[in-house]
């Protein structure tokens, strides 16, 4: 690995998945790992409400690379004892950012 790269995934660890600076322990498919979850965002209309839109809140997790296998857009998930769909999957720089959708929806 480049001393770039080397720079990068010492940052990630020891600041954005630092427990005293940003992540915090939540527990992922029953297992407790260090990410960040972000529900505070992304809220979206799927289709116009004229049509009969659904509004859906939607959640960011967060994750070392890592700490676990990257899921696939659809996968049934549970984080912190609610399930979740996987509506979308990202990996850059060793950071899985994984977009959650409430399962009843």
């Amino acid at each position: 690995m480049s001393a770039f790269k080397d720079a990068i995934a010492n940052d990630i660890d020891k600041t954005f998945f630092n427990l005293d600076e940003f992540s915090d322990v939540h527990k992922y498919e029953g297992q407790s790992i260090k990410c960040l979850v972000d529900d505070d965002r992304l809220d979206t209309a799927s289709g116009s409400f004229a049509n009969g839109g659904v509004f859906e809140h939607l959640t960011e997790l967060y994750v070392s690379e890592e700490a676990i296998g990257a899921p696939v857009k659809g996968q049934s998930v549970t984080l912190d004892g609610v399930k979740y769909v996987v509506r979308s999957v990202s990996i850059e720089y060793g950071v899985i950012r994984i977009v959650l959708a409430d399962e009843e929806q």
